[in-house]
């Protein structure tokens, strides 16, 4: 903006940077002060599903659009007719795993997702097209960065490929990596898939 005229439509553009600290308490009341108080015509950004969640009400109450540019569950732009989406949602990335899967070979996975919105998103978007393709679902678990190490429910048997798709940057696949190793041992091949 500064090396371009701000001006679209004989309207100056101002763009006002909030940080909401990827907490959505803070995001909902951020985005309410910017709707009320600066009467912004637009709200952007939303990192995680939950703040774009807390966000999609007040969306609809003032009819500000609201643009979504990371957070990925599939339901958020259904969550107010003010919502759109710019980026990808998991959905979209977890069947183009599980289609890849099956093609390369993979009769049998385990998985790992967080536990929450985007991370059932994964999962139903994978299993939906890996069975679809001839895949076995084998073991599965949630976690969420707590848990991820150590999950007392992730069984893994010999045969499986481990897939763990790491919904939230990453940290579940990585948090899990050890606990994996130990899983498989010698039992079964793994690899850990991040988004």
């Amino acid at each position: 903006m500064a090396q371009n005229n701000p001006v679209i439509g004989g309207r100056k553009v101002e763009v006002i940077v909030k940080d909401d600290a990827s907490t959505p308490d803070q995001t909902r009341r951020l985005a309410q002060e910017l709707v009320v108080n600066d009467k912004v015509v637009a709200l952007a950004g939303f990192g995680i599903t939950p703040s774009a969640m807390a966000t999609a009400p007040i969306a609809t109450q003032s009819k500000t659009p609201m643009v979504v540019m990371a957070a990925a569950t599939s339901a958020i732009t259904e969550a107010s007719p003010y919502v759109v989406r710019t980026s990808f949602t998991l959905a979209q990335s977890s069947t183009i795993i599980g289609d890849w899967a099956v093609k390369n070979g993979i009769k049998k996975v385990a998985t790992l997702t967080s536990d929450y919105a985007p991370g059932n998103d994964a999962l139903t978007f994978f299993k939906q097209h890996f069975t679809a393709g001839g895949g076995d679902l084998g073991a599965f678990a949630g976690a969420t960065r707590d848990t991820a190490a150590d999950d007392g429910d992730l069984q893994i048997g010999g045969g499986e490929e481990v897939v763990a798709l790491g919904i939230d940057g990453g940290d579940v696949a990585h948090d899990a990596r050890p606990r994996i190793d130990q899983e498989c041992g010698e039992i079964c091949n793994h690899r850990v898939v991040p988004q």
